[in-house]
């Protein structure tokens, strides 16, 4: 079924009488629900792989292929959405699980036992489960991301503290000037680090422990906000920050 959904979708074609009718008495088998968590979501991550990946999800919930997720509107928009998010990942050069992403577009905006019971179907846990049911909480992040008045730092805060799965989700929820500011911070703004180096700042006199993170930091803000272009401007901001004593 997840096979005969990829095909037609990559291929342009509709399954005729016969393949649809194949499909309901499988989904009548009771051997069918034995398929494994592990064999699932390996599906999924291939259907999420396709280049029309959103047309193959919407057959499956479509024929009844899974009972994890149900298409309304919303669902449709997370999907075409994930699929222009998964394009221009690719063409920035950003690493993005398309599957994973895929996930998040069929469970934003569902009750937290229904997203549970999803995880639990595919059998995920871990690393890989922390990083989703992250996701699932980023409507707040996106909110904040709307805000008019928002420096590169103020953006960059945020979405550091953030899972990459929840600046993913928030992308797929937010408005165009939200999801400018996360695809400059996974293209640019994340990578963005002082020139100085830790050994430069205890040299420049800050006291070794949580200080010298502190003056890291600092100087990263700058560094996105526009200032700190050069190594001795950096200097500067350091020996100005142990003059006023400031923690950041």
């Amino acid at each position: 079924m997840f096979r005969a959904a990829r095909y037609a979708s990559r291929l342009g074609f509709r399954p005729d009488a016969a393949t649809l009718a194949a499909i309901r008495l499988a989904l009548e088998h009771p051997s069918y629900v034995a398929l494994s968590g592990q064999r699932l979501w390996r599906e999924i991550e291939l259907a999420a792989a396709e280049p029309r990946a959103r047309l193959v999800f919407e057959r499956l919930v479509r024929w009844g292929a899974t009972s994890l997720w149900n298409l309304d509107g919303a669902t449709s928009r997370y999907l075409a959405s994930s699929e222009r998010l998964w394009r221009w990942a690719r063409s920035a050069g950003v690493a993005v699980d398309p599957a994973e992403l895929a996930l998040l577009a069929l469970t934003l905006g569902r009750p937290a036992a229904m997203v549970e019971r999803s995880l639990d179907r595919l059998a995920l846990t871990g690393e890989p489960r922390v990083r989703l049911e992250a996701g699932m909480l980023a409507g707040p992040l996106a909110r904040q991301l709307e805000a008019a008045r928002l420096a590169p730092s103020a953006v960059s805060e945020r979405l550091d503290a953030a899972a990459e799965a929840a600046a993913l989700a928030a992308w797929l929820r937010g408005g165009a000037r939200a999801r400018r500011r996360i695809q400059w911070y996974l293209a640019q703004g994340r990578a963005v680090r002082p020139q100085l180096t830790g050994r430069d700042l205890l040299a420049l006199g800050v006291p070794p422990g949580p200080r010298v993170g502190a003056a890291l930091g600092m100087l990263r803000r700058h560094r996105l906000d526009g200032g700190a272009r050069s190594v001795a401007e950096e200097r500067e901001l350091v020996k100005e920050w142990l003059t006023s004593g400031k923690e950041a």
